[in-house]
């Protein structure tokens, strides 16, 4: 069937009359449905199961109040069966076309978007979950995992291989790293994913779509001190701090990486 979800800008309650056109062939049967989309509170680091079995258009929305000062919000779905994706924004709901950020690989067991300060800050945010004609996934919402590594050393291999999106890692022997540079190198991701650092906060990047005209092209933002994604990183006038590590692949998963600091 096909199927949409209206939601604000274009959507506005002023409206008086909204028209809708369905093309089909002639003669053919035609089961229209028009609702106001529901929504359904969760909790700030809390999981759903959510799924659809065709009978409707397969939208599931989600409000969540985010508490102040959280260093990173993650949104992640976990395909169990078909192929589920996830979009949020804030104050208001959104739609694979409108929202503040976005993960809608296609085929992938885990698609997950992160959002850290300055963008995130406190307050209302509206999750959409969408995906196939049929669909059955766990939906989680939450600070991402960071696991706390020495500053030099080389990680286990990664525990989320069948992830898109961040694995972060934290550093905190800030004694260790006196009068140093730093070189970082990637092993076993897959071609394009990029390591970036960030002092004293969690880098992130995200995909984000606004378009009026229904566009598929994706927009990108995010915070990240240096970056590289060429497998190694250096960082030559390397100061001693907290320093957060994330490795990113929006398009493919991050499979079974080592990352070694050095």
């Amino acid at each position: 069937p096909g199927r949409m979800l209206l939601v604000p800008d274009y959507l506005q309650a002023s409206a008086d009359v909204y028209y809708i056109a369905v093309a089909e062939a002639p003669g053919a049967t035609i089961n229209l449905r028009s609702r106001i989309q529901a929504v359904t509170d969760i909790a700030f680091g809390s999981t759903q199961t959510v799924s659809c079995t065709g009978t409707d258009a397969g939208f599931r929305t989600f409000r969540v109040q985010v508490p102040i000062d959280q260093i990173a919000w993650e949104n992640a779905v976990t395909n169990v069966s078909g192929d589920g994706n996830v979009c949020l924004r804030r104050d208001e709901v959104p739609n694979e076309f409108h929202n503040d950020a976005i993960a809608d690989t296609t085929g992938i067991t885990t698609d997950s978007v992160t959002l850290s300060p300055p963008s995130l800050t406190n307050g209302t945010f509206f999750i959409t979950v969408f995906g196939t004609a049929t669909y059955n996934v766990s939906f989680r919402n939450g600070n991402p995992v960071v696991t706390n590594v020495p500053y030099l050393g080389t990680t286990p291999p990664n525990d989320t291989p069948a992830k898109t999106g961040w694995r972060y890692y934290a550093v905190t022997d800030i004694g260790s790293q006196f009068g140093q540079g730093w070189e970082l190198e990637l092993a076993g991701a897959p071609a394009g994913t990029e390591i970036a650092i960030r002092r004293n906060a969690v880098p992130a990047r995200w995909h984000f779509r606004n378009h009026e005209d229904l566009n598929y092209y994706q927009d990108n933002a995010g915070h990240v001190g240096q970056s590289s994604t060429f497998g190694l990183l250096q960082q030559v006038d390397h100061q001693s701090d907290i320093w957060y590590i994330g490795i990113y692949n929006p398009s493919a998963a991050l499979g079974s990486f080592t990352l070694t600091r050095r």
